[in-house]
């Protein structure tokens, strides 16, 4: 309910939260308007960007760039992210403070007259495709509950996420959360926000056996694999849910922090 109403309070009328954007980031760093546009352009990419993508789209190279990254890294505004089988260069980087996303979602164009928009349209496709969004981040950045739910908080593990873009021999494949475990198991995670239990169709089992399929391939690790389910509520048991070595809930992710 609290959570309902702190959103409820962004489309009032004269909100202090509507204003907050640009004092937040004038506060915390000099020449805001260039982080300004590093996090525009992060958000308008879930998936994140590498270092060179940011820098074509914002005209900004070279060592401010890189002081730009790193301190929004090192203020938790962006996560960084490397992906298997690729260089340094080749990192991600991931906006996941959920004011901003929030902000360049819903608040800066200002076109939202309605105060009451978000009880109004807590069932839109909008506001749904907003929860899905940031159930991920909170996957993304709580990695240590992740692991410590799945028993491996004491194992040395390496956190990483995986693109392969479609060609004349796999199918284009990402996956967003990775766990490389120093025991030689990679566990794949594939995050659902659900508002009731999830429940595998036989053409879900499928996809996730033909992606692991591509992954051992392309990747061509001789480590075990293990698909990860981290959803809201848990994991409906049935014909193809063993697709699924392990399931992490939003209580474990919250229940112990």
């Amino acid at each position: 309910f609290y959570i309902i109403y702190l959103m409820a309070t962004f489309f009032k009328k004269n909100s202090l939260l509507q204003s907050e954007f640009k004092d937040l980031y004038g506060a915390l760093f000099v020449h805001a308007d260039k982080y300004i546009s590093v996090v525009r352009a992060l958000s308008n990419k879930k998936e994140g960007l590498t270092r060179q993508e940011i820098s074509n789209k914002i005209g900004i190279s070279g060592g401010g760039l890189t002081t730009i990254l790193d301190n929004l890294v090192k203020c938790d505004f962006c996560l960084k992210t490397n992906i298997i089988g690729k260089k340094k260069k080749d990192t991600i980087y991931k906006l996941v403070d959920f004011y901003t996303l929030f902000y360049f979602h819903f608040i800066e164009d200002n076109k939202i007259t309605d105060e009451e928009f978000w009880t109004h349209n807590i069932q839109s496709a909008k506001i749904s495709s907003w929860q899905g969004l940031s159930f991920e981040l909170i996957c993304l950045t709580h990695t240590h509950q992740i692991k410590k739910a799945l028993g491996i908080a004491g194992i040395a593990t390496t956190i990483s996420a995986w693109r392969k873009p479609a060609d004349k021999d796999f199918k284009g494949v990402q996956i967003d959360l990775i766990i490389e475990r120093v025991d030689r198991i990679i566990n794949l995670l594939e995050i659902k926000f659900y508002d009731t239990n999830f429940s595998v169709t036989k053409d879900y089992h499928e996809k996730l056996r033909e992606r692991m399929g591509i992954f051992r391939q392309a990747t061509k690790t001789k480590c075990g694999i293990q698909n990860t389910l981290v959803t809201t509520f848990g994991l409906t048991q049935g014909l193809h849910s063993s697709i699924f070595s392990n399931t992490v809930t939003q209580d474990d992710l919250f229940g112990n922090i």
